[in-house]
């Protein structure tokens, strides 16, 4: 059973989770990039796979401790309670309950609050506001 949240406690735990997903967000372009750039190296290795052991070797390093890092700023925002959907966006759901339902909270990462809520399986792209008596 997930932790359920109000509002208010969602609101409240916005400032110790917005660091960690500004880190995040800050970390996840090195990842992408180091994984893609070792995915074409590999690639690349097809040909002459020999003279590019040294390069794969730093790569997969170099992967191995952005993931590492990602990894760790990943556990750390899911250990409030929280539904990371989108690192690079630092969207979050909070588990709440309404309609005598479980349903999310939806913020995003330079939102002023939270103001939106959706389905667990409607996403972003079915967001509504929060009724203003909800605040």
């Amino acid at each position: 059973m997930p932790k359920l949240f109000t509002r208010a406690e969602a609101q409240a735990t916005l400032p110790e989770i917005v660091p960690l997903l500004q880190a995040l967000q800050a970390q996840w372009p090195e990842l992408v990039a180091a994984t893609t750039a070792e995915v074409v190296l590999r690639q690349r290795m097809g040909n002459n796979g020999h003279a590019l052991l040294g390069d794969l070797a730093t790569l997969t390093q170099r992967v191995e401790a952005a993931r590492a890092r990602t990894s760790t700023l990943i556990d750390r925002v899911r250990a409030y309670g929280v539904e990371l959907q989108d690192p690079a966006t630092g969207l979050i759901d909070f588990p709440t309950q309404m309609f005598g339902r479980v349903v999310f909270l939806c913020w995003q990462l330079g939102e002023p609050r939270i103001a939106w809520w959706h389905e667990v399986d409607a996403g972003f792209a079915g967001r509504q506001p929060l009724e203003p008596q909800e605040e």
